[in-house]
């Protein structure tokens, strides 16, 4: 009979495991297994990963998977590492906006100081003079009110229920679209209504 996926990484594993090495290998691990299996099979590596105290190297392009079993994580584009950090640090202070655009789904948003000042004139003295980009992470887009000198104007454009928490994706908000991380009863707006 033939097996299936996990059960054929799970012989792999077993199989690595009885030569005892230092440094476990493993490219692309959990990819051919669906999402339940991939939750389970993530919290077994790490546990094995703890038992035999042997290093585990992963190449994967998947994030949560990378997140959530490294105890670092190397980003790597076009050939070069750009930067290598704990998860948390990778998120939190990304070395630059390539990493922060790699790191976090939804993907970080960003708008220009000039397309800020063009769309409210209340940031212009908090802004640089030279040019910069505002970054935001889902959390930190807020639907609740705010001081009007602070508020970008932009149109609900749909929501996600995820259940545990909502994702609210917000139209040409400065040119860029934003997403806000939201729980139940936090989304007042209908969609296509303006959020500022």
């Amino acid at each position: 009979a033939a097996l299936s996926g996990g059960q054929r990484q799970r012989v792999a594993l077993a199989r690595a495991i009885v030569r005892r090495p230092r440094v476990f290998l493993m490219d692309e691990p959990l990819s051919n297994l669906d999402a339940r299996l991939r939750v389970t099979m993530r919290a077994e590596i790490a546990a094995l990963h703890r038992r035999l105290g042997a290093t585990f190297v992963y190449v994967t392009h998947d994030q949560v998977e990378a997140m959530t079993m490294s105890d670092r994580v190397v980003v790597m584009m076009d050939g070069e590492i750009v930067q290598c950090a704990a998860p948390t640090q990778l998120y939190d202070n990304p070395r630059d906006l390539r990493v922060a655009r790699f790191i976090g789904t939804p993907e970080i948003a960003t708008i220009s100081s000039d397309e800020l000042i063009a769309a409210n004139q209340g940031f212009a003295p908090i802004l640089p003079r030279d040019p910069a980009i505002a970054a935001f992470r889902p959390e930190s887009v807020s639907l609740a009110p705010a001081p009007e000198h602070l508020q970008l104007p932009a149109t609900l454009e749909r929501v996600e229920q995820l259940g545990h928490e909502i994702l609210v994706f917000l139209g040409p908000a400065c040119g860029a679209r934003l997403t806000a991380r939201a729980v139940a009863g936090q989304v007042p707006i209908p969609p296509g209504g303006p959020a500022a």
